[in-house]
């Protein structure tokens, strides 16, 4: 009986004497146990990952890349406007954010304080939420009355009268 076990015969013939038996490559040798063959049908013969080719790895199945791109899809003019307003009604989140209004806040308590800057008044953070909420809700009042008043006068535009008389009519 011939040594072969060491000699690079010998090693390709253990190692393609297994694979022969089931067909399926070195690898396949390997998976043994009750559900191996199931598996290697399962699977295929490089664990299931699809042919690696110019497709993207979709094993042909998929579209060639398109060689221009395509223009984006266009919308009427106010359509996107409209989607704002739809999603913006339907939040409860404050529109202006919380440094700049807190900023507005300092600014006009100093100026009709009639202090200096380096004088800053001290504010609490939840009153100066409660005067964020008051002042935009004010703020959408006036909105929603000025645009009452413009689809009154027959326009869709408000304008800087109809501003000024809904001021009047919600101060009364």
């Amino acid at each position: 009986m011939a040594n072969t076990s060491n000699t690079p015969a010998g090693r390709a013939a253990r190692s393609t004497a297994g694979a022969a038996a089931s067909n399926m490559g070195p690898a396949a040798a390997r998976r043994t146990g009750p559900g191996a063959k199931q598996r290697i049908r399962q699977w295929g013969r490089n664990g299931g990952k699809g042919a690696r080719g110019q497709d993207g790895g979709k094993g042909g199945r998929g579209r060639p890349p398109p060689q221009v791109p395509r223009p984006r899809q266009r919308r009427r003019p106010g359509e996107a406007a409209l989607a704002e307003i739809r999603t913006m009604q339907k939040s409860t989140e404050l529109i202006i954010s919380k440094a700049a209004m807190s900023r507005l806040i300092r600014e006009i308590c100093q100026s009709s304080l009639g202090r200096k800057p380096e004088e800053d008044l001290r504010w609490t953070s939840p009153a100066i939420a409660a005067v964020h909420t008051a002042g935009e809700d004010y703020m959408t009042k006036i909105f929603e009355s000025t645009n009452r008043l413009a689809i009154h006068a027959k326009h869709v535009t408000i304008n800087h009268k109809e501003m000024q008389l809904a001021q009047k009519l919600c101060d009364e």
